[in-house]
């Protein structure tokens, strides 16, 4: 895949890489201690690139699918397209991230253990109850909404599977509450919340069938009597 450095064109179809690093540990004993090699640094893969593999194999399925040439995608991925160094412009970076979603033609999840459902909030290996994460996958679904359609959620996992997500919006799956590595990192979670809610409720308000249950759900666990009784009209 080449990194692009201008803009992209309307024939360029983006996909956005929503994940967990597989071995985020800060320290060479805790990589070692969870039966991995320390590579000087966290690192996204592990030893053998299996991340990489699956993760290429699962695009290259849907590009295929959909008749996207190859030489037509780009990826957007957070260590890539997030400044990892320079203060000012990771939080710039983070400030965009609902932007760069809402640019992207689908989301792949690239997961090591083949879920045994397939719902976000249920997917193993930790990926339900991180705060980026489920911010991911909370756009992914607002941007379903937006274009009438069933969010393009997928995922990739070893043995060549290849699946499509759904997503079920509940009060203790809100990105607010999920995990962080680091804290400071929760004021612009909460502030890309509830933009992306104050779509949900709007969608639901005009009618939306795949907005208005679930906008009900979570505007009541949110506490936001007033939204759910403007919904009941």
């Amino acid at each position: 895949f080449a990194l692009l450095c201008h803009e992209t064109t309307d024939d360029v179809h983006v996909v956005f890489i929503s994940h967990r690093w597989l071995r985020p540990w800060r320290t060479a004993a805790e990589c070692e201690d969870n039966g991995h090699t320390w590579a000087g640094e966290p690192h996204p893969d592990d030893e053998a690139s299996t991340k990489f593999e699956f993760l290429t194999y699962g695009i290259e399925t849907l590009a295929e699918k959909r008749g996207w040439p190859i030489g037509n995608i780009a990826v957007w991925l957070d260590y890539a397209c997030i400044d990892q160094d320079d203060g000012e412009r990771r939080i710039a970076g983070i400030r965009s991230l609902v932007g760069y979603m809402f640019r992207c033609d689908l989301v792949m999840i690239p997961i090591s253990v083949k879920p045994d459902f397939h719902t976000v909030h249920r997917m193993p290996q930790e990926y339900g109850e991180r705060a980026w994460t489920r911010l991911e996958a909370l756009g992914c679904y607002v941007k379903g909404l937006l274009d009438d359609r069933k969010p393009e959620l997928h995922f990739s996992a070893p043995g060549q599977h290849v699946h499509q997500l759904d997503y079920v919006l509940l009060p203790f799956t809100m990105p607010s509450t999920g995990a962080l590595a680091v804290e400071a990192d929760r004021q612009h979670i909460m502030r890309h919340e509830n933009v992306l809610l104050d779509h949900v409720y709007g969608s639901a308000a005009l009618g939306s069938e795949a907005a208005r249950g679930p906008a009900l759900v979570a505007a009541a666990g949110l506490g936001k009597m007033d939204k759910v009784m403007e919904l009941l009209g």
